[in-house]
């Protein structure tokens, strides 16, 4: 009686804010006073607490805490206008690189929401929390604790933990609805972000089996479908092959949509606002894709580069020749003709874009260029070609975070940052250590150096940290192994004053014997991009050369060598299938 009492409070209260409404001047209508927002926020609150409390049907165990459980100390819902904040947010700094949420239909839907009328209430509110906690992990520590007046840290826990007990509630694993689904793609980004790969990955799995029941693998052609329900499809299984790809690149998870059946076409590259969002639009008033920037571009964009990579990785599995590396050039040249050329780059969003697609196109160079670093014996000028591009990859990189941080001091709420940690480039990073365990000096080195510690430095940090990683420890050992091999060859070869001093000789070459010497040791192959599947298996490399622990890694402890090899000695019979 209590709950039905409240929700007749709550409905005649909504319908003396639309009473007033329609009376007031415009400006009224937009803005019901502070008193009537506080109101309707207790309200909300009241309502909700009282609906999960009366629910006990639900199974909670894909998520860490139970929906059952009391709620935490810092859990709490936010106020009205801290959940617009955080929409508007999400909508500037997270969807322009997800694009799974159509925003003229969300904002519909989220007032339908707010006044109790919404036909999936719960679903809504699972992805609105979802929204909420993905918001406030993608923007600097700074400007949570400005906009909202806590810590970063407290509102992702709380936000993070209200939003798993929506999913839960929503009764995830029996659901049919995209609106659920599209929740969960939220929170698995979120988690991700955080650097929880290994609920991430699992999640990743669930996400792929009710994808599949779903049938968005299957193109909506094949249903009766509007077409606008049809490319808000096509767009969720798009987005769900990249958070596929991005576990298999940064954890070595086995890839899922590769090897499923899968006839889905793309989604078509034009904005948001040129769609009817009606489940029933026709045919007619559909959009036609353009050769030119749209808010589509760069997940299309993202989808071709991913789907290159993993073409390549298949292709060097079974052949060692140069053919990666040429398919790379004809797909950059191809890039830039079709649709790079029409970017206007003084926009800083198409820049980011322009300036990412690139790096992730050099980054697949890398790997072409040590396959085919491998098929000419180590041959030593590919050798120093392959380390001059990884550091110009790096330093690529270090300029397009300089350009997003100009963007953020314009304006503060604008926080791109965060896409750079969902592709970070690992295999540019090794080359670049294991050539510093072999060249200590010179101006190459010196730029190298200088890349690597801004790198840790950069994914050390609180708002970008990525120190629990899988590929974070042996790459941390690498680097303090090229540390310890270099001030070791200065002490002997230069005494102690030659710390200091690490010129070129006035040679002006940097790879002159002089400028740059190099350790005649057995770390000739260190450690090499042997790249089978993703992201990289040294392993049988190191197996196929009869190159033994001791020898590669000389000074270091037998345990760190292990944790070395732990990460990316996968199975073989993974990536065979």
């Amino acid at each position: 009686m209590e709950v039905q009492d409240r929700l007749c409070r709550l409905e005649n209260l909504i319908e003396n804010l639309a009473a007033a409404s329609i009376s007031d001047s415009a400006s009224q209508k937009a803005n019901p006073s502070e008193g009537q927002v506080e109101q309707l926020d207790s309200f909300l609150e009241h309502s909700r607490a009282n609906q999960v409390q009366s629910d006990q049907r639900t199974s909670s165990f894909v998520f860490s805490s139970s929906p059952d459980a009391p709620p935490h100390e810092t859990d709490y819902y936010p106020s009205i206008k801290q959940s617009e904040k955080l929409v508007n947010l999400f909508f500037q700094n997270v969807e322009p690189f997800m694009m799974i949420l159509h925003q003229g239909s969300f904002k519909k839907e989220l007032e339908q929401y707010r006044r109790q009328a919404h036909p999936y209430q719960r679903d809504f509110e699972a992805l609105l929390l979802s929204v909420h906690a993905l918001a406030i992990a993608t923007i600097p520590s700074m400007t949570v604790h400005a906009l909202f007046g806590n810590t970063k840290e407290t509102l992702l826990e709380s936000h993070g933990s209200q939003a798993e007990k929506a999913l839960a509630q929503c009764e995830l694993l029996k659901s049919r609805s995209i609106i659920c689904f599209q929740a969960l793609l939220c929170h698995i980004t979120f988690l991700l972000e955080q650097v929880r790969y290994d609920e991430g990955s699992a999640m990743i799995g669930l996400a792929v089996r009710l994808a599949q029941r779903l049938g968005l693998n299957h193109d909506p052609n094949h249903f009766n479908f509007s077409s606008f329900s049809a490319d808000q499809r096509r767009r969720l299984w798009l987005y769900l092959q990249h958070l596929d790809f991005r576990c298999c690149d940064n954890i070595a998870a086995e890839p899922l949509c590769a090897g499923m059946n899968v006839d889905c076409k793309r989604p078509k590259n034009v904005n948001d606002n040129q769609w009817e969002p009606c489940p029933y639009s026709k045919k007619s008033t559909e959009p036609e894709s353009v050769l030119a920037f749209r808010e589509m571009t760069f997940v299309t964009l993202r989808h071709e580069v991913e789907s290159v990579q993993s073409e390549i990785l298949r292709q060097m599995r079974s052949d060692v020749s140069d053919s990666a590396q040429g398919r790379v050039m004809q797909y950059r040249a191809l890039v830039q003709q079709r649709i790079l050329q029409y970017f206007d780059e003084t926009d800083p969003l198409q820049r980011l874009v322009a300036a990412y697609i690139r790096s992730r196109i050099d980054h697949i160079d890398i790997i072409a260029r040590h396959n085919h670093f491998r098929s000419c014996l180590e041959d030593e000028r590919v050798r120093k070609s392959l380390f001059v591009f990884a550091v110009e990859l790096l330093e690529s990189i270090s300029r397009i975070e300089s350009d997003l941080l100009g963007v953020t001091e314009i304006s503060p709420t604008c926080s791109w940052l965060w896409i750079l940690r969902s592709s970070v480039p690992w295999h540019a990073i090794a080359v670049t250590l294991t050539n510093l365990t072999m060249y200590f000096q010179g101006p190459l080195v010196s730029r190298a150096w200088s890349q690597i510690d801004a790198i840790f430095d950069r994914f050390s940090k609180n708002d970008c940290n990525l120190v629990a990683m899988p590929v974070w420890k042996p790459l941390n050992q690498l680097r303090d192994q090229a540390q310890f091999k270099r001030n070791s060859w200065l002490e002997q070869e230069l005494g102690t004053e030659g710390l200091a001093s690490t010129s070129d000789n006035g040679t002006g070459d940097p790879f002159s014997p002089t400028a740059l010497p190099m350790a005649r040791t057995p770390l000739e192959v260190c450690v090499p991009l042997e790249l089978k599947g993703s992201p990289v298996d040294f392993a049988n490399y190191f197996e196929a050369n009869n190159a033994p622990l001791d020898v590669l890694m000389p000074d270091m402890q037998s345990d760190a060598q292990n944790d070395f090899f732990d990460f990316f000695a996968l199975s073989s019979d993974q990536f065979n299938n």
